[in-house]
């Protein structure tokens, strides 16, 4: 009977050492997991961030516009916009702000679409690591 106790202590100390290497190779995708998640909740933090800058530059530089015309208006109604000079002037000011306008609102398209490829991305690795499905 020694033997077979033998063999059996054996055998019960190979199962042991898989368990401890199946245990070992789950700890190590997990962390890995971990680690991958840690990265992805530090890019969102950062274009969240980024984004949040970029709404408040455009929202800046839209209220530096509009104090420019409010001014603008201010100075018509004191000098007098009906010299053709005057409305000509007006004009070419007012066609280099709406130049302005424009430039701001496509900068901030421009990086609202770059954003949101990038929270795409991030929507990606968050439903893989949940186990749903990418579709």
């Amino acid at each position: 009977m020694l033997g077979g106790d033998r063999e059996y202590g054996e055998a019960m100390s190979d199962q042991r050492g898989r368990a401890a290497g199946v245990l070992s190779d789950a700890q190590s995708v997990l962390a890995r997991r971990d680690a991958e998640l840690a990265a992805a909740d530090a890019r969102l933090r950062a274009t969240l961030r980024d984004a949040h800058a970029a709404v408040d530059a455009a929202l800046r530089r839209l209220d530096g516009i509009d104090e420019e015309l409010d001014a603008l208006v201010a100075a018509g109604d004191r000098v007098g916009a009906d010299a053709p000079e005057q409305a000509a002037a007006t004009r070419r000011l007012l066609i280099g702000k709406l130049r302005d306008i424009s430039a701001v609102v496509t900068d901030a398209q421009s990086a609202g679409e770059a954003k949101a490829a990038v929270l795409k991305e991030l929507s990606e690795i968050y439903r893989q690591s949940a186990g749903l499905s990418t579709d």
